[in-house]
């Protein structure tokens, strides 16, 4: 059997290694491999209300899926939807 010896400042290396990956773990949680976004996410990015997002899907003017209560919708389509919507401003026509 053997005996490891670790000092104060060996443990708070250590530790704040943990933490730092920790945290970009956190920070760097990019959501943009996620395929299927669920309703706030949707309100959120197209600024709109249950109401005109109900009105989308009865429409069918937006691609979602549901399972149970719960609604998912194709982030690809609904960002599509937004570049298919655009105004573009002046100097950019040009």
């Amino acid at each position: 059997m053997s005996i490891l010896v670790i000092t104060a400042e060996d443990l708070e290396r250590q530790l704040q290694k943990v933490v730092d990956e920790v945290k970009f773990a956190v920070t760097n949680n990019d959501s943009s491999n996620v395929r299927w976004i669920r309703s706030k996410q949707v309100k959120e990015l197209l600024g709109i209300s249950d109401s005109k997002l109900q009105t989308m899907r009865i429409n069918r003017s937006i691609t979602y899926s549901q399972i149970d209560g719960t609604y998912f919708y194709d982030k690809d389509s609904t960002l599509s939807l937004l570049e298919q919507n655009k105004v573009l401003c002046e100097d950019c026509c040009q």
